[in-house]
This record gives structure tokens, C-alpha cells and sequence, in this order.
């Protein structure tokens, strides 16, 4: 008798062939393990490889049909796009930077006068003639 464990939650591009590749690649490097020689690491690498390809591509694949299947339809394709892993909305923690002759500045006062320097600064360059305005959000 033989033990499998089924998943119900593996995604819709996982099939027989990308689970075929990952026992082989499992095997080889079991393999590799217990003989510790450089002919099996090769042919573990190799399979390894193999099975990001094959996985990448099916995932690619699968995108790409379930988008060209509801492109007419923009509900579906917004939802079928949320399903695939992009949220609903954008919430960045982050903090704008800007790095000017290797100093960090963090103060968004700073950042936006030093764009508008420059901006200032290339608009001469091609000859067009703007008069900055004192006050900036």
C-alpha cells in the first residue's frame, strides 16, 4: 500500500506533468544525498531547472488564457485579476527618498525643491523660459 496526500487548494496551472518533474527532482536529490557525487548534484540541478521552467511557463501560460478569456468583459477580468494576487488596493507604508551627491533626504520639502531645481534648471537648457512659483504643495 501506498500513502498519498491529496491537496485540494493547488492552483489551477498545476498539473500530472509539473508533479511528474518535481518527484524525479525529488528523487535525484535523495539520491545525491545519499552518494554525495558530483554526477548526481548535475542531475539534480538539472531537474531543478527543469521544473522552474516548466512551472513558470504554465503559470504564464494559465495568466494569459484566463485573461484573453474575459478581456470583453471588464468585471471578470478585474476579478479574475484580484484572484491571480493583486490587491484590491495599493496601502504603502513607505517613505519617499532621494539620494543627491550621496546625502539622504528624507523631508518631502526638500525632495520636491530639489525637483523643481532641477526641472528649473532644465528648462534653460532647452530654452524655455519658466518662472517659479514660491509656493509648492
Amino acid at each position: 500500500m501506498k500513502v498519498t496526500r491529496i491537496k485540494n487548494d493547488t492552483p489551477d496551472w498545476f498539473d500530472l506533468e509539473i508533479s511528474e518533474k518535481i518527484d524525479i527532482r525529488n528523487k535525484l536529490l535523495r539520491k545525491y544525498k545519499r552518494t554525495n557525487l558530483n554526477i548526481d548534484w548535475d542531475l539534480y540541478i538539472e531537474a531543478r531547472n527543469s521544473v522552474f521552467r516548466v512551472i513558470k511557463n504554465k503559470k504564464e501560460n494559465f495568466i494569459t488564457k484566463t485573461l484573453e478569456e474575459n478581456v470583453n468583459n471588464p468585471k471578470k477580468l478585474w476579478d479574475t485579476i484580484k484572484s491571480l494576487g493583486l490587491p484590491s488596493k495599493h496601502i504603502s507604508n513607505g517613505r519617499i527618498c532621494l539620494n543627491q551627491e550621496n546625502k539622504i533626504i528624507f523631508d518631502t520639502y526638500k525632495i520636491t525643491e530639489n525637483f523643481k531645481d532641477f526641472f528649473f534648471k532644465t528648462s534653460f537648457k532647452f530654452g524655455f523660459k519658466i518662472t517659479p512659483s514660491t509656493k509648492y504643495i
